[in-house]
């Protein structure tokens, strides 16, 4: 079994190298798409892709982000995919928590998806009174001991797919059966003053387009409402303020997450998961039949 990462990155350069180390440890290639960093990122990865053999500096491609782009890297690598290998999605700001070796070989072969269970670490106000007595020292503490305080994510998605002849892109739970368990991830996409400015003014564009929801300030102002579709104004986060939380309302993680009872969002109901197995057995039949051609 081995594991390919799809890396899509931007504007990632105070975490990348930690995120890269970290996740080298257990994928065995990750590919990496630069999508138009202008803080040093991708020449960042071109350096530890000499350190590290896993990371393969694919391109950088500085269209609008979407989901193409991670599937342009699949079809690219998809030949070094065999029997038994697993493709990830793999963000600069996520640490796995949960061994993804270990967990993926506990996996029965007739789920080829699992999805994940997230924990959203947060910049709160104890953290800004941290950065503020020296920022250069504290931006030099690794990532997982420097940010504490999390909340449990309402959001969950497929982290992991069965590498199959016929994946051309991110499947669904349409397409394929999903394990009824979810590893779990730490997400840091706030990191400190300035990472987080740079944030809103990389997202802004693609706000406007109507990706991003979840940065919309309605996420963020209690009793907020997220209205689906591009941004307005007022929607738009200004400042790097905006974004510190009162530590107060979140968990802490001492080491072992604290105490947190999560409730996760509902996987695919049964009959789906059904529909998605006879559709698997179909897909293999015409496989083993015609070959692989059929598929695309």
């Amino acid at each position: 079994m081995r594991i390919h990462g799809l890396c899509v990155v931007k504007n990632e350069l105070d975490v990348i190298e930690q995120s890269l180390q970290a996740a080298a440890k257990w994928c065995d290639r990750i590919y990496v798409l630069d999508n138009g960093s202008t803080d040093g990122t991708w020449e960042k990865v071109l350096q530890l892709a000499d350190k590290l053999p896993a990371v393969i500096p694919y391109k950088q491609d500085v269209r609008p982000f979407s989901d193409s782009i991670r599937r342009q890297i699949l079809r690219h690598y998809h030949s070094e995919g065999r029997s038994g290998d697993w493709w990830c999605v793999l963000d600069a700001d996520e640490f796995c928590i949960d061994d993804p070796r270990q967990f993926l070989r506990s996996v029965p072969r007739r789920y080829k998806i699992v999805w994940m269970e997230g924990y959203n670490y947060l910049f709160t106000d104890k953290d800004l009174a941290a950065c503020q007595v020296d920022p250069n020292a504290y931006n030099l503490i690794p990532i997982q001991r420097r940010l504490r305080y999390f909340r449990p994510s309402e959001y969950s998605e497929p982290r992991f797919f069965r590498h199959s002849l016929g994946l051309r892109g991110l499947p669904s739970h349409d397409d394929y059966a999903v394990y009824p368990c979810r590893i779990r991830i730490k997400h840091f996409a706030y990191r400190s003053p300035g990472q987080i400015q740079l944030r809103i003014e990389t997202r802004r564009e693609a706000m406007m387009r109507g990706e991003f929801l979840h940065e919309k300030r309605g996420n963020w102002v209690p009793g907020g409402v997220i209205i689906p579709g591009p941004a307005e104004p007022d929607d738009m986060p200004q400042s790097w303020k905006e974004r510190v939380v009162p530590s107060a309302e979140c968990h802490y993680d001492a080491g072992d997450l604290g105490t947190c009872n999560w409730t996760p969002p509902p996987l695919p109901a049964w009959p789906v998961r059904v529909g998605s197995r006879v559709r698997s057995i179909a897909r293999w039949v015409l496989l083993s039949a015609y070959g692989p051609f059929v598929m695309r």
